[in-house]
């Protein structure tokens, strides 16, 4: 039994996409669409499996002088990839878990670029918790 707006149950009642006319099948699609980010399953990478866009953020993060054009999402994509947990904490902060190395990042409150100072930040957490580029060359320089 399905409920409406205001929470009280109405034994006829269909989901939207049906009661616009979609078939059964396109509204179970947009229902599965709409889960929420932080739910849906991220596979492990596989040995070898970075892709040239994670490994040139990864690149940025660890070059000096600092860059100050990276974006929000290229580095919640990077550590998702290395197999980090990315939760919402409080207000902008994420909660970071990699390689048994909790930390926070902040979501960045104008734009999406990250301050020069949280990255400054990240790359420190990312090499304490074992993730630097010479680490990553070096255990799959036979996979080039």
């Amino acid at each position: 039994m399905l409920t409406r707006r205001g929470g009280a149950s109405h034994p006829h009642a269909e989901p939207a996409a049906t009661a616009r006319g979609w078939p059964a099948a396109a509204a179970a699609h947009i229902t599965e669409c709409r889960a929420p980010r932080s739910s849906l399953p991220v596979p492990p990478p596989r040995e070898g499996d970075m892709s040239h866009k994670h490994r040139n953020v990864l690149q940025a993060i660890f070059h000096e002088p600092i860059a100050s054009n990276i974006q929000w999402r290229e580095v919640e994509s990077l550590l998702r990839h290395l197999g980090a947990e990315v939760e919402p904490s409080h207000g902008a902060r994420f909660r970071v878990l990699l390689n048994r190395r909790e930390f926070f990042v902040h979501h960045p409150h104008h734009g999406n670029e990250i301050p020069k100072p949280e990255l400054k930040h990240l790359r420190e957490n990312l090499a304490a918790a074992g993730v630097t580029l010479a680490r990553y060359d070096e255990a799959h320089a036979g996979h080039a």
